[in-house]
């Protein structure tokens, strides 16, 4: 009975602390550097060879649909998480604006997009496939 409940114990041990791994240890961690554009697309998370992780939560079309004729062409609005260490920080960021407001010292261009599709009558508001991104 007692080498059941050791056994039971090292078990949720190692549950626990595979359950609580990081994300840059997880295999879904998408690995880039300092001073390169890289593509990244909602839902991923990259990591930089410090302890910086940038998760994309989603990417946003707020583009001028093409069948209306606007003052203003729009934009491509970024939803990430900014994580070091152990600060995670919410974080939208404006193509067109390029703010300084990054949370966590942080030099964050935006480098370009791709839609899913081409803009049509039929689909005057697209998704957006992938954004182009370079840190520092």
């Amino acid at each position: 009975m007692v080498l059941r409940m050791k056994n039971l114990l090292v078990l949720l041990a190692l549950t626990g602390f595979f359950a609580c791994s990081s994300p840059q240890e997880s295999a879904d961690c998408i690995e880039t550097d300092y001073g390169i554009d890289f593509t990244a697309e909602a839902e991923n998370i990259y990591c930089f060879s410090d302890d910086l992780m940038i998760e994309i939560v989603s990417l946003e079309n707020a583009l001028c649909p093409c069948n209306v004729l606007c003052d203003w062409d729009g934009e491509i609005i970024v939803h990430m998480n900014i994580i070091r260490g152990d600060q995670i920080k919410e974080y939208d960021y404006h193509s067109v604006l390029q703010d300084a407001n990054v949370p966590i010292d942080l030099a964050l261009s935006f480098k370009g997009y791709e839609l899913v599709s081409d803009c049509t009558d039929d689909n005057p508001s697209t998704e957006v496939a992938h954004v182009i991104l370079r840190v520092g």
